[in-house]
């Protein structure tokens, strides 16, 4: 069984201890992401408006739109290679 790390991020402004079998380092890499998505959108026009609820969904749609185009991509590249395999 892999241990876990428990790590301490500060995501907008608050600290949060996630715990993970990944490194301290890729764990924190990912609070660093989501926190600069918070301060993105925040900066935007009226973004700093936003109570706290509204700006996290529009942080997870943001971060799930990115991971859904970068899947889609995967997939078509997939296609393209099995093509050119068949080729």
């Amino acid at each position: 069984m892999d241990s876990k790390n428990k790590v301490e991020v500060i995501i907008d402004g608050l600290p949060y201890k996630l715990v993970g079998v990944e490194s301290e380092e890729y764990i924190q890499k990912i609070a660093n992401y989501i926190d600069r998505k918070f301060k993105d959108i925040s900066s935007t026009q009226g973004g700093s408006a936003l109570d706290k609820k509204t700006l996290a969904v529009l942080v997870s749609v943001n971060v799930t739109d990115a991971l859904f185009k970068t899947y889609e991509e995967k997939q078509s590249q997939a296609k393209e290679l099995e093509a050119v395999k068949k080729e």
